[in-house]
């Protein structure tokens, strides 16, 4: 599985990421700050590197999302904190409006 260095999505911080488990087009991120948690494929294209360029989260709600990932982050188990867009638009109220 490959692996590289990026800022975090949440925190901005020195982070790895790694491609999802289940598809490649989920990633896993490892941060020390907000932890580890896996990004879905459908949270990056349509909040996060949206065609247009322009990410549909600001600041504060990346703050809400890590909060949310250190919260129910099972360190015993060590599993990610999955974040799909369901749970993006109940944490920070913002609604992407996709084609499906």
């Amino acid at each position: 599985m490959e692996e590289r260095k990026i800022k975090c999505y949440l925190c901005g911080n020195e982070s790895i990421q790694k491609e999802g488990y289940d598809t490649s087009r989920n990633v896993r991120v490892n941060c020390q700050k907000c932890m580890k948690y896996e990004l879905s494929g459908m949270v990056i294209k349509f909040y996060l590197k949206r065609e247009n360029g322009k990410e549909l989260l600001k600041q504060d709600d990346k703050e809400k999302l890590s909060e949310y990932v250190q919260k129910h982050y099972d360190s015993v188990k060590r599993t990610p904190v999955f974040l799909d867009t369901k749970i993006v638009e109940t944490i920070t109220g913002k609604i992407s409006i996709h084609e499906r």
